[in-house]
């Protein structure tokens, strides 16, 4: 009777009419002792009339059987919002009612674990992913002890190296590009980086380290115009036919960014 009875509810919860919902189907459902019992909770709960629910008269064979035993007597019908049944049934103090709010909690639990899971950088979705960043933890400290043996300050020399690789491949610094991908400040934007485009930046690194090395370039705007010119041979590489660049944002979704002439830029 339960299954049935849901599954009713389901359906007109479907309907595109304004006050699809039957309240006999509902209070029923909600096991009150009667109808009369349900509507006063109903009434109680202060939802408004053609608003939150419409009724009328309804005159069948078993209503008038009805009215003439007892005199005027007329059936109520009752229709609810959509709204106004989650509402309802949410407030009922039945056994139903606590297993309505339970379901509510378990989906607005199951929503907040959704939230932070987007916040959350993307698991790697391959073996061939995971050895690539693995390999690219070495290249990044082979980078960072010749940057700063370079220019004396590993940190903020570094973060110019990066910059100027990003802005040669995708056209703008790591900071614009965080924003473009829809990432928030904890995230690390290149757990969210494609094998190849991963690739593609680790072989820019790596360049830039050998190039740092075997020039013996000093100062941090020279490196940072050697990784602006290593990022643009690279270029090439992420550009799609029809000129724009591909990249994941926070959500899962494509990203296409324009094509940016870095000598104008």
């Amino acid at each position: 009777m339960t299954e049935l009875i849901t599954s009713i509810i389901r359906s007109q919860v479907k309907s595109s009419e304004p006050f699809p919902v039957d309240f006999d189907i509902v209070w029923t459902w909600l096991e009150y002792s009667s109808k009369g019992v349900a509507k006063n909770a109903l009434e109680q709960c202060k939802f408004e009339e053609k608003i939150d629910y419409d009724s009328f008269v309804q005159i069948t064979n078993e209503s008038q059987k009805k009215i003439k035993r007892k005199r005027g007597g007329q059936e109520q019908k009752i229709y609810l919002t959509i709204d106004c049944m989650k509402q309802f049934c949410m407030m009922s103090n039945s056994a139903k009612g606590r297993e309505v709010r339970q379901y509510y909690l378990t989906i607005e639990k199951e929503y907040r674990k959704l939230l932070e899971e987007m916040k959350t950088p993307r698991l790697p979705v391959s073996g061939e992913w995971l050895a690539t960043r693995e390999t690219g933890k070495e290249i990044l400290k082979g980078l960072n002890d010749a940057v700063k043996e370079h220019t004396g300050s590993e940190a903020r020399h570094f973060m110019l190296v990066r910059d100027g690789l990003y802005r040669g491949l995708f056209g703008m610094d790591s900071k614009k590009l965080r924003e473009i991908m829809g990432l928030v400040k904890k995230d690390c934007v290149r757990d969210w980086f494609d094998d190849h485009t991963l690739s593609l930046i680790q072989s820019g690194e790596y360049s830039i380290n050998v190039l740092i090395e075997q020039l013996d370039i000093q100062g941090g705007s020279a490196i940072y115009q050697t990784a602006l010119q290593v990022g643009q041979s690279l270029r090439r590489f992420l550009i799609k036919p029809n000129g724009d660049l591909e990249l994941p944002s926070a959500n899962n979704e494509q990203k296409a960014l324009p094509y940016i002439d870095i000598e104008s830029a």
